[in-house]
């Protein structure tokens, strides 16, 4: 128990300042390029840049990443190299690489996602989620299992969604059911998540609590050009953004 405890929450301490430093308010103006700066009060050393250019039609064309190893550019959309074999109906997917089966999807009639299965070279599945919609388009819950190296149950992990599409509640279990890590998410009216709580357990009890905050400067057309991330109180970094809009110069 203690071992899972630990893995999970490092596992999601990596993601926890995960930030979309791509997303826009769906009603603003289209941008073509956005730069994103994060900074770090610890040191002008630690900081990074992302600029991201778009294409005509607001679908990612690249992303520039400059700081800590240099400047490294990636070209959207990447090269796919896997093979797609889908049923008579078209509702179902499965990717291979070469003969190596790596993915199956299932969708219903309304195009939604309802099974994702991911698989290990040697055949055995490595997780499986199947999804709940309250309506189309819209998700409701998801379930997600894991599977070890044998192919056994290692855990679940139950997500909620609320009207808008948006995460607002995990609950990590191992295969016993023994209670591993919840998760609440708050959103403000903008749909930028503004506190994330997460709780952890040990043998059935809570362990600890960790409490993100982001907090968020918005420009005239709704879209954050400052936010900052706090971790338990403390301000851990800075992101500023400057958004570039069609026929308009930088915000």
């Amino acid at each position: 128990m203690r071992h899972l405890l630990t893995f999970a929450f490092a596992l999601l301490t990596l993601s926890a300042a995960a930030q979309d430093e791509t997303l826009l308010n769906p009603k603003s103006r289209r941008a073509t390029q956005i730069v994103a700066v994060q900074t770090y009060p610890q040191g002008n050393d630690m900081n990074r840049q992302n600029t991201y250019a778009f294409n005509a039609d607001g679908t990612l064309a690249s992303r520039t990443t400059q700081g800590f190893g240099g400047q490294h550019t990636t070209r959207y959309p990447q090269p796919d190299n896997t093979t797609h074999r889908y049923d008579e109906k078209g509702l179902v997917d499965s990717a291979f690489s070469g003969a190596t089966l790596q993915s199956r999807t299932v969708k219903d009639l309304d195009g939604d996602i309802t099974e994702t299965h991911i698989y290990k070279p040697d055949g055995h599945a490595s997780k499986s989620i199947f999804y709940i919609y309250r309506q189309p388009n819209v998700r409701s819950t998801a379930i997600e299992y894991n599977y070890d190296a044998d192919g056994c149950l290692r855990g679940r992990t139950l997500y909620k969604y609320d009207k808008h599409n948006r995460l607002t509640r995990i609950q990590q279990m191992t295969a016993d059911e023994d209670i591993l890590m919840t998760e609440q998410d708050v959103y403000d009216k903008m749909g930028n998540r503004t506190k994330r709580t997460r709780t952890f357990f040990e043998d059935g009890r809570k362990k600890s609590q960790t409490v993100e905050q982001y907090k968020y400067t918005y420009d005239s057309d709704g879209n954050w050009i400052r936010c900052e991330y706090y971790n338990d109180g403390r301000l851990y970094y800075t992101t500023l953004r400057r958004i570039e809009y069609a026929g308009s110069s930088a915000h």
